[in-house]
C-alpha cells in the first residue's frame, strides 16, 4: 500500500489514512487547513507526546478523518489528538 502524504490546503477522504507532519512550535492546538478549513483539538483529546514541543521541529504522523467529521491524528498507531473543523479559527504567527 502507498501512503500519500498530505499538507496544509489538501483535500482528504474520509477513512483513508495519510501522512501528516506538524510543527510544533505551538504545540498541537489545530492543523490545516485541510478540506478548506482548520481543525482545532477537541477538549480533553490531546495526550502529551514526550519530547516532541519546544522552539521547532516536525512530528510526523498521520490524520485520518473519520465519520463523525473529526480528525484523529495519530503517532505510532496511538490517537494523539482528535480535531473538529472551526471555520473561524485564525492561526498563530507560527503556523
Amino acid at each position: 500500500m502507498v501512503l500519500e502524504v498530505v499538507g496544509p490546503g489538501d483535500q482528504i477522504d474520509p477513512d483513508v489514512r495519510y501522512g501528516y507532519a506538524v510543527w510544533t512550535h505551538c504545540g498541537l492546538p489545530a492543523i490545516g487547513p485541510l478540506n478548506g478549513v482548520y481543525w482545532v483539538v477537541a477538549p480533553d483529546s490531546l495526550r502529551p507526546i514526550e519530547g516532541v514541543f519546544g522552539w521547532g521541529g516536525y512530528v510526523f504522523g498521520f490524520v485520518t478523518l473519520t465519520p463523525d467529521n473529526e480528525i484523529e491524528y495519530r503517532v505510532d498507531d496511538e490517537v494523539i489528538a482528535r480535531y473538529v473543523p472551526d471555520p473561524d479559527h485564525v492561526p498563530p504567527g507560527c503556523m
